[in-house]
């Protein structure tokens, strides 16, 4: 239960201050896992945060850290400074944000309930996870809806949000295949947590790797289907705490109702192949558009209607299906180039 007391202390002045601003208002009410009229709440006297949130507002804004402490330490007996980052994290998802959610959800219009959900999700979850803004990426890898009666052959990395260094992550597409560790979570079906940067080099876990030192992938699993995988990382070493884990948990099962049914699949419908790193698949990712409008041109000059999310549809899987073969090719030549080394006398 929130404290509350009558005096009004000068910290309470600097909160007001902050929060005049409604967009930032907005953002430590989501960082704090509160409602913004508890901010208020807080600036007129009638409210007294809890001491893992006092920690909390001290790491949002650490430029007003000087102005704040001495204060919070003389109206809080008792109250100190040093502190462990699971000690700042709120431990459960905000009920108001499972609100905002569930509201989004019923409102909006089916073509974008999908995009507006997932997005909003990451949001919240790289603000809560990573209240001292340390550096943490959150990205969805979907799975690739195969042709009729055919697996589901690669995952692509569709949507990400991140802080720094990871500022630019929304415009970032990638396949992945078996030869990522998110590969074996969905085939386990469980998350899989890599707490250090020895923990990664065994394993080849896109997206967004370089610079990660831990990383989490969690699939987004509905009962015995599964649509694709949650996947985090983070500057840190040992960053994901058991709290973290069980809120990646938590955020991954509220990302399934961004989900339509259609886009799960079983077990026996999945049957990854390689992908090719990264940088291989560049150039096939960059025609990506001019694929997209060559086929709507098309399409017209033959009097065939073709949507332009058909049109993506169909130039997605020509590029997998390209970036399949590629991975074939290279691992051919890859060995080709071995035998060669091994017959030189």
């Amino acid at each position: 239960m929130e404290e509350t007391r009558e005096e009004t202390r000068p910290w309470r002045d600097v909160l007001s201050k902050i929060i005049s601003d409604p967009q930032e208002r907005q953002r430590i009410a989501d960082a704090l896992g509160i409602h913004q009229v508890t901010l208020q709440r807080w600036v007129n006297g009638t409210s007294t945060p809890r001491r893992e949130r006092l920690h909390a507002l001290l790491k949002i804004f650490p430029e007003y850290s000087q102005q704040l402490s001495p204060s919070l330490q003389e109206a809080f007996p008792g109250f100190t400074l040093q502190d462990t980052p699971d000690e700042v994290l709120v431990p459960e998802i905000p009920p108001t944000f499972y609100a905002r959610v569930f509201n989004t959800y019923i409102t909006s219009p089916s073509a974008w309930r999908s995009s507006t959900i997932c997005s909003l999700v990451l949001q919240q979850i790289t603000t809560h996870l990573d209240p001292l803004q340390m550096g943490l990426v959150a990205v969805i890898a979907q799975c690739m809806p195969p042709k009729e009666d055919m697996k589901v052959r690669s995952l692509r990395a569709t949507i990400g949000r991140g802080t720094s260094p990871w500022h630019c992550v929304e415009t970032h597409t990638e396949f992945i295949g078996a030869e990522s560790v998110i590969a074996h979570a969905l085939r386990t079906g469980h998350l899989v947590s890599l707490q250090n940067h020895s923990d990664l080099e065994h394993w080849y876990a896109p997206p967004y790797q370089i610079a990660a030192e831990s990383a989490v992938f969690c699939p987004l699993l509905q009962y015995d289907r599964v649509a694709g995988c949650l996947c985090l990382a983070s500057s840190q070493p040992h960053h994901f705490s058991q709290i973290h884990l069980d809120l990646v948990q938590s955020y991954t099962d509220l990302l399934l109702l961004g989900f339509e049914p259609h886009e799960f699949y079983t077990f026996d419908d999945i049957a990854l192949g390689i992908m090719p790193p990264f940088e291989m698949q560049q150039p096939l990712l960059a025609s990506f558009q001019p694929r997209v409008i060559q086929h709507m041109l098309q399409s017209s000059q033959a009097l065939q209607l073709l949507t332009r999310s058909k049109a993506e549809e169909r130039v997605w899987r020509e590029i997998e299906a390209e970036l399949l073969r590629l991975s074939v090719e290279d691992a051919s030549s890859r060995n080709n180039a071995h035998r060669s080394i091994n017959d030189f006398p």
